[in-house]
């Protein structure tokens, strides 16, 4: 038995979360004691009440030797075996990490280069410095793993698809489903709401299409972020005015019955990764819509099991399409029908027993084999360019201290 920690920026409702929450349950049941760590942000996800959840500072940074010491002192006092990060890695923190003895393993849920969210983590892999702490890297899509083989051939990189939870369990809140809906066609768009998952674009061509489409309904669920407010709030005001065609939900913990309510998802992500809500509607017989990039395509088959629009982020091609599958009902249920074949691919205890495997094999052969917590947070210190320059100006205070105190001295 491990004791392993599963880290992610923030505790919210999206799919990274769900995806721990899926990969925690199996570990769990191969007897393993699993905890949460999160940096920001509500910590009142229902979804994680059944383990114990940390506040630590690893994503943000430390701007202080005391707050670096202290993140440093609960690694070694929770002594971990693997921390597994999800989402944005803070590399200082990263060494800190280490010293504690823990073995690393890097969730890189987007890393392509034609996914421009992701390049700040793709400049920090081309330290070999930083990524030798890394034991695995793990990818979700063939095309992310080819990038990786190919340009960091020294570090070993595993591709494990998103897991597929059917049917999806439900957590409060539980939303009843509006009877507005009951008679209408639904397009559903699950998502953060935040500029880069483009709901707002969906919202202005739906706007249009409501007037020759008036028996179909735009359906959001998604939750805000608090660095996403404006558009939130413009998004919402949007919704609002245009009331009569579409609606927007949040927090809802029983996705599946809006699964098998709508029509159709679309998801107009302007960058994702192997989207957890595509493969969901999918399972329950929904075809998907959505932009053609790196992650959606490779689920995706274009006439067959839903459309692919290019180019990507272009509105008037997003507009055609969605004209074109609303037209077509009979077309959309024999999408739906092949769509439902996902369920055997993505398979929750296929996917997640390559996780367990990573925990026996995990080792990086290129990583620097040594154990020193001196040479960790030297490590640590040259990479942390704040302390270093706060421990740099102590140093010149202390020195000008003393030469002062020597001058008065020497006069008196």
């Amino acid at each position: 038995m491990a004791k392993i920690a599963l880290c992610h920026s923030n505790l919210l409702f999206g799919g990274v979360e769900r995806t721990m929450v899926l990969l925690a349950e199996h570990l769990e049941k191969e007897q393993h004691q699993i905890e949460i760590i999160y940096d920001y942000g509500p910590k009142d996800n229902p979804i994680f009440d059944k383990y114990p959840i940390h506040n630590q500072p690893f994503v943000r940074g430390n701007n202080s030797l005391y707050k670096s010491i202290k993140l440093y002192q609960f690694w070694v006092k929770q002594k971990y075996d693997f921390v597994i990060f999800s989402g944005t890695l803070n590399y200082p923190s990263l060494f800190l990490c280490k010293a504690s003895g823990a073995t690393i393993i890097n969730v890189l849920h987007e890393f392509h280069p034609s996914n421009m969210h992701t390049l700040h983590n793709i400049n920090r892999y081309k330290n070999p410095e930083l990524t030798s702490l890394i034991a695995t890297s793990v990818v979700l899509t063939d095309a992310s793993y080819q990038f990786a083989i190919k340009t960091f051939p020294h570090h070993h990189f595993v591709k494990i698809n998103n897991a597929l939870e059917f049917p999806i369990i439900s957590n409060p809140p539980y939303i009843a489903l509006p009877k507005y809906l009951k008679n209408k066609k639904v397009m559903l768009s699950v998502g953060r709401l935040c500029p880069i998952k483009n709901q707002l674009q969906l919202a202005t061509v739906f706007s249009r299409l409501a007037v020759q489409f008036p028996d179909w309904h735009l359906l959001f669920i998604g939750n805000s972020q608090a660095d996403g407010m404006d558009y939130y709030n413009k998004l919402k005001s949007f919704v609002i005015s245009n009331h009569t065609a579409m609606t927007l939900l949040e927090r809802v913990g029983n996705l599946e019955d809006f699964y098998q309510l709508c029509t159709c998802m679309t998801l107009p992500s302007l960058q994702e990764g192997f989207g957890l809500v595509i493969i969901e509607a999918m399972a329950y017989g929904k075809p998907v819509i959505a932009y053609d990039m790196v992650g959606p395509n490779e689920i995706i088959e274009h006439g067959k099991n839903g459309y692919l629009v290019q180019p990507i982020g272009d509105e008037v091609a997003l507009e055609k399409t969605l004209r074109e599958a609303m037209h077509n009902i009979p077309l959309l249920n024999s999408m739906g029908k092949k769509a439902l074949e996902v369920k055997n691919r993505l398979k929750k205890d296929t996917i997640l027993s390559l996780y367990s495997q990573l925990l026996v094999q995990p080792t990086n052969a290129n990583a620097p084999q040594h154990h020193n917590i001196l040479f960790y947070w030297n490590k640590f210190l040259r990479h942390h360019v704040r302390i270093k320059r706060r421990i740099r100006l102590g140093i010149s205070v202390c020195i000008l201290s003393l030469i002062i105190i020597s001058v008065m001295v020497f006069l008196i």
